[in-house]
């Protein structure tokens, strides 16, 4: 990032003001300390549950891994995103899609030790990401 202070070229980003800078600090290291907890508890229910209790197939398997996997890039994403100071409260904002993705990520693979209909929560997540690409990109 540059810009210019008093025709000169500073590569410092613009900031917010330091208790601004530090408020929204604290929420997004908050926003992130939930969510960790959040897949934290999905994987250790998962991994309780597989261990001791349920025994998966392979398509089973392919399904939580890939949950596992929305999990953890989603966190990963914006914790990338808060490390770049974004506002992760930001409504609207991709890290508040970001952020559902991982609560029906946790709920889906929690839900699929003990049903495989569970899976179906995902066409509603893709029926959602449909309408929003019509009316915001495509029409």
């Amino acid at each position: 990032y540059q810009r210019r202070v008093h025709g000169e070229v500073s590569s410092r980003p613009f900031e917010m003001g330091d208790k601004a800078n530090k408020t929204q600090t604290k929420k997004n290291e908050d926003k992130l300390w939930f969510l960790l907890q959040i897949l934290l508890v999905a994987l250790g229910v998962f991994a309780a549950s597989y261990l001791f209790f349920v025994k998966l197939g392979t398509w089973e398997t392919v399904g939580a891994g890939l949950n596992m996997l929305v999990l953890s890039l989603g966190y990963y994403f914006l914790r990338a995103s808060a490390g770049n100071k974004v506002d992760l409260t930001l409504q609207g904002s991709i890290c508040e899609y970001v952020e559902d993705l991982i609560y029906v990520a946790a709920l889906v693979l929690i839900g699929a030790m003990y049903t495989n209909w569970i899976y179906l929560v995902w066409l509603g997540v893709m029926g959602f990401a449909a309408v929003k690409l019509w009316k915001h990109i495509i029409a």
